[in-house]
C-alpha cells in the first residue's frame, strides 16, 4: 500500500463514515488540521496517528513478513 492509496482510503473511509472530523477529532485527539493532511499527504503523519484514524474508521490493516 503506497502514501496514495492511503490517502484515497481515509477519505473514501470518512466520507462513507456517520462521524463528522470533529467528532473524530475529540475521540482520538487527532486535529482537524492532521487529519486533512492524511487525506492529502499522509506520507508526512506518523504511523501511530494514521493507526488511530485507521481504527475509528474501522479499516483493517495488516503487516505480514515472509
Amino acid at each position: 500500500m503506497n502514501n496514495n492509496e492511503i490517502a484515497i482510503i481515509i477519505r473514501q473511509s470518512l466520507k462513507d463514515s456517520e462521524l463528522t472530523i470533529r467528532e473524530i477529532e475529540a475521540i482520538t485527539g487527532v486535529s482537524r488540521a492532521t487529519i486533512n493532511r492524511l487525506q492529502n499527504n499522509p506520507e508526512e503523519s506518523k504511523l501511530s496517528t494514521i493507526l488511530k484514524i485507521f481504527d475509528i474508521l474501522n479499516i483493517k490493516f495488516e503487516i505480514s513478513h515472509e
